[in-house]
């Protein structure tokens, strides 16, 4: 039986785009079921702390104090991942426990049983980046192309570690199986505008 559920991610906003609007409703359906929901989140200023919401517990984990040269927001990651091993020494995981992260947000976890949610790959950004290549210095194309490889290197590490995937689509499975080799795990892919009381 799930007691608890955790979520991961680097930033939650309710109701905001993408992965912080799949949470807050996933949140909100669980809460309804009596599960008890805990989200992980990085903090900007003026939010850290423990917020108590309907839906959940929101703990607001430091990110990285400083700009630091080519990791961009991978720096934000690897501190968020810090925060989140700490979390877990506080508060083990109990049996029925369920992690699920977002993207990087999953360097924290890597020695848990966790669903990976993953959207658009790193490398995707190569594509956007040839495309809008003479709109930047060649200075600044070396910097993100750096930055984009070293997300790379930390999502395969996430991916190899998975238990399991929660995916936007098929193509991104098979995309994933391409660079890390873990077509056998499971995996669900969520289609928009689906209820879930109707998948019962």
């Amino acid at each position: 039986m799930i007691k608890k559920i955790y979520l991961i991610c680097r930033y939650f906003k309710e109701n905001g785009g993408s992965y912080s609007g799949a949470y807050t409703a996933f949140a909100k359906y669980a809460t309804e079921k009596g599960i008890d929901v805990i989200i992980l989140s990085g903090h900007k200023k003026g939010d850290q702390g423990v917020k108590q919401t309907p839906y959940g517990r929101i703990y607001r984990l430091s990110l990285s104090k400083w700009k630091v040269p080519l990791l961009g927001m991978n720096a934000d990651y690897l501190a968020l991942s810090k925060g989140v091993k700490t979390f877990f020494k506080y508060h083990p995981i109990l049996p029925g426990d369920i992690i699920i992260a977002n993207g990087r947000a999953a360097l924290g976890v890597l020695n848990q049983r966790f669903i990976l949610r993953s959207g658009q790959p790193a490398k995707a950004v190569l594509k956007s980046m040839e495309i809008a290549k003479d709109e930047v210095s060649l200075v600044t194309r070396g910097a993100r192309l750096i930055n984009t490889y070293i997300g790379h290197f930390l999502e395969k590490i996430c991916y190899v570690n998975a238990t399991a995937f929660m995916l936007p689509s098929i193509a991104t499975k098979n995309h994933i199986n391409k660079i890390s080799k873990v077509n056998n795990r499971p995996y669900f892919v969520p289609f928009s505008r689906i209820r879930v009381e109707a998948q019962k």
